[in-house]
């Protein structure tokens, strides 16, 4: 009988404070370049070495679904390149029929797990409910889509603000 056990990912949080969670724990190896103390790093590393964390990088294919999803959710501009493979790999071991649980205290990564479906345990913040964001200019109102990569407003010169979609 083959027994599945829980693919834990953990992002560069749940690397810091690690505890052992009973399963598979893996990360993505931009988490371990976020990593920027010296007795982290260490720390870091002897998990590595010693087996206790595994390091793996997400298809593309999952990755370029991430961006998708989160331009649709406004998280585009919050999430970090490290946020996005984090949440590919999750994905992706969904697809593959594993059971997932993302370790994060990250709210734009719980807002997209909760769009994907996939478990998170945060270590010490938890979103309270799922947002969707829009983005409007602070001085005109001009609402611009969440893929507008400009800071400021192209019509007015205002600030671009990030805004809860009512």
């Amino acid at each position: 009988m083959n027994i599945k056990k829980t693919i834990f990912i953990l992002d560069t949080t749940a690397l810091l404070y690690y505890t052992r969670y009973h399963g598979v724990n893996i990360t993505v190896e931009k988490a371990l370049d976020e990593v920027k103390r010296i007795d982290e790093k260490r720390l870091v590393s002897g998990l590595v070495e010693g087996g206790l964390i595994s390091i793996e990088n997400p298809p593309r294919k999952y990755i370029n679904k991430i961006r998708d999803l989160a331009v649709e959710s406004g998280d585009i501009k919050i999430l970090s390149d490290t946020d996005i493979e984090i949440l590919a790999l999750a994905l992706y071991y969904k697809m593959k029929g594993e059971e997932v649980i993302v370790i994060t205290d990250d709210y734009a990564i719980q807002n997209i797990l909760e769009d994907l479906g996939i478990r998170y345990r945060p270590l010490s913040r938890k979103i309270k409910k799922r947002i969707k964001w829009i983005y409007v200019c602070s001085k005109c109102g001009k609402h611009f889509s969440t893929d507008y990569h400009e800071d400021v407003c192209a019509y007015c010169g205002g600030e671009i603000v990030r805004r809860e979609k009512v």
